[in-house]
């Protein structure tokens, strides 16, 4: 793998965990506006007067309608997928494989694995 492939690579990474954590945001956003919107109906439905019963009706529909609402959003979120957020690694990778491409061969910590690829060495023999 040379060095800015590997560099994309992480970039890719980076911005696919920017992506996850802006959908999480979003479906945040969304679930608060629901139960925002299912309280507010509950309100309604308490304060009505109960000689009224078309009204009561009604609004007591609406809540229904809400916490249905609400129930589905919550049942269709997926969780954002697990993601490498320890990058630390992936830099000491970046730099180690900058190095041997600079060299233009593995250097002791790599070694051939076959199919003209390097893996990083063990130590063990």
């Amino acid at each position: 793998m040379q060095p800015a492939q590997v560099a994309v690579s992480l970039a890719t990474l980076e911005q696919g965990e920017a992506q996850a954590r802006q959908r999480e945001r979003q479906w945040h956003l969304r679930r608060e506006r629901a139960q925002y919107e299912a309280d507010l109906a509950r309100r309604r439905f308490l304060a009505v007067d109960p000689e009224n019963r078309l009204v009561a009706r009604t609004l007591e529909r609406a809540w229904n309608d809400k916490l249905a609402a609400l129930a589905t959003l919550e049942l269709v979120h997926l969780p954002a997928p697990l993601v490498w957020t320890d990058h630390s690694h992936s830099q000491s990778l970046l730099q180690e494989v900058q190095y041997a491409g600079h060299i233009g061969m593995p250097t002791g910590r790599w070694r051939p694995s076959g199919f003209g690829m390097y893996t990083r060495s063990t130590g063990r023999a």
